[in-house]
């Protein structure tokens, strides 16, 4: 804590032409403005000591999202290579019950040639 002489501090205002009652104001005044105001080493050693917490507390937190930020792309890539095989299942699976439920007859079958469709429509 800083310490602050205020009789001699008035004692030097009035030599050099304070009255006493304006030194001894002034003195009042500085000593409330150190005690009250101002840093001392110690406070700022004890703030220094503060930030390395800090830091060392944002290092902490900034290496924590990290691995959730890996955690949550293993999740959606999980979760999408999930939905992916599910519709492909779905997919084998309608493909299966589609041949089991409506069998093929012999003049239609499945194509994309156009004029096989037509011909087998017409009874050609």
């Amino acid at each position: 804590m800083l310490i602050l002489d205020t009789l001699l501090y008035a004692e030097k205002l009035q030599k050099v032409g304070f009255t006493p009652e304006q030194a001894k104001v002034q003195a009042e005044q500085l000593r409330e403005i150190v005690e009250n105001d101002l840093a001392t080493k110690e406070d700022i050693k004890r703030l220094e000591l503060q930030i390395v917490e800090v830091k060392k507390d944002i290092a902490e937190i900034r290496k924590e999202a990290g691995q959730n930020q890996k955690d949550i792309v293993k999740w959606i890539v999980g979760m999408g290579l999930t939905i992916m095989l599910s519709t492909t299942a779905l997919l084998f699976a309608s493909i299966a019950l589609f041949k089991v439920v409506m069998p093929q007859e012999e003049n239609i079958g499945v194509t994309t040639d156009y004029q096989t469709i037509f011909l087998a429509e017409s009874g050609m």
